[in-house]
Protein backbone atom coordinates (compact mmCIF):
# COMPACT_ATOMS: atom_id res chain seq x y z
CA UNK A 1 0.00 0.00 0.00
CA UNK A 2 1.09 3.34 -1.06
CA UNK A 3 1.46 5.91 1.49
CA UNK A 4 1.47 9.69 1.08
CA UNK A 5 3.00 11.63 3.47
CA UNK A 6 2.18 15.28 4.71
CA UNK A 7 4.66 17.87 5.85
CA UNK A 8 5.77 21.56 6.65
CA UNK A 9 7.47 22.50 3.71
CA UNK A 10 11.18 24.54 4.19
CA UNK A 11 13.28 26.87 1.74
CA UNK A 12 15.25 23.58 1.15
CA UNK A 13 12.23 22.45 -1.36
CA UNK A 14 11.85 25.37 -2.90
CA UNK A 15 13.34 24.05 -6.25
CA UNK A 16 11.19 20.65 -6.12
CA UNK A 17 7.96 22.86 -5.60
CA UNK A 18 8.99 24.86 -8.08
CA UNK A 19 8.75 22.19 -10.72
CA UNK A 20 5.09 20.32 -9.06
CA UNK A 21 4.03 23.78 -9.75
CA UNK A 22 4.83 24.40 -13.03
CA UNK A 23 3.79 20.96 -14.05
CA UNK A 24 0.49 21.79 -11.88
CA UNK A 25 -0.33 24.83 -14.21
CA UNK A 26 0.60 23.04 -17.23
CA UNK A 27 -1.87 19.84 -16.57
CA UNK A 28 -4.41 21.75 -15.31
CA UNK A 29 -4.54 24.64 -17.74
CA UNK A 30 -4.09 23.32 -21.05
CA UNK A 31 -7.71 23.36 -21.43
CA UNK A 32 -8.18 26.88 -20.27
CA UNK A 33 -5.25 29.02 -21.43
CA UNK A 34 -2.97 29.38 -24.47
CA UNK A 35 -0.39 26.86 -24.72
CA UNK A 36 2.40 29.14 -25.82
CA UNK A 37 2.17 31.12 -22.41
CA UNK A 38 2.05 27.73 -20.29
CA UNK A 39 5.16 26.61 -22.17
CA UNK A 40 6.87 29.77 -21.03
CA UNK A 41 6.26 29.00 -16.93
CA UNK A 42 9.80 28.95 -15.57
CA UNK A 43 10.57 26.67 -12.74
CA UNK A 44 13.55 28.51 -12.14
CA UNK A 45 11.43 31.81 -11.80
CA UNK A 46 8.68 30.18 -9.74
CA UNK A 47 11.83 28.91 -7.31
CA UNK A 48 12.95 32.24 -6.86
CA UNK A 49 9.52 33.42 -5.91
CA UNK A 50 9.16 30.13 -3.11
CA UNK A 51 12.83 31.20 -1.79
CA UNK A 52 10.97 34.83 -1.25
CA UNK A 53 7.41 33.15 -0.01
CA UNK A 54 9.66 31.37 2.76
CA UNK A 55 10.94 34.50 3.92
CA UNK A 56 7.92 35.82 4.76
CA UNK A 57 6.84 35.35 8.66
CA UNK A 58 2.96 34.53 7.42
CA UNK A 59 3.86 31.88 5.26
CA UNK A 60 3.54 28.15 5.42
CA UNK A 61 3.03 25.76 3.20
CA UNK A 62 2.03 21.84 3.45
CA UNK A 63 3.87 19.27 1.08
CA UNK A 64 2.65 15.98 0.33
CA UNK A 65 5.17 13.45 -0.40
CA UNK A 66 5.04 9.84 -1.55
CA UNK A 67 7.00 6.90 -0.71
CA UNK A 68 10.27 8.02 -2.85
CA UNK A 69 10.03 11.22 -0.73
CA UNK A 70 8.98 12.95 -3.82
CA UNK A 71 6.55 16.50 -4.09
CA UNK A 72 3.76 15.43 -5.31
CA UNK A 73 1.59 18.14 -4.21
CA UNK A 74 1.56 21.15 -1.99
CA UNK A 75 -0.99 23.96 -0.28
CA UNK A 76 0.10 27.04 0.77
CA UNK A 77 -1.12 29.73 3.62
CA UNK A 78 -0.10 33.24 3.80
CA UNK A 79 -2.25 36.52 4.73
CA UNK A 80 -2.13 39.38 2.50
CA UNK A 81 -4.67 42.97 2.38
CA UNK A 82 -7.44 42.12 -0.04
CA UNK A 83 -9.49 45.57 -0.51
CA UNK A 84 -7.67 46.79 2.88
CA UNK A 85 -8.40 43.84 5.11
CA UNK A 86 -6.24 40.93 6.30
CA UNK A 87 -7.02 37.73 4.24
CA UNK A 88 -5.64 34.72 4.49
CA UNK A 89 -4.88 32.71 0.89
Amino acid sequence: MMENIIELGTVEDSHELSLVHVKSWQESYAQLLEADFLATLDPNEREKNWRDNFLSPDFEVFIARNEKQAIIGFASLATRQYHGQPACF
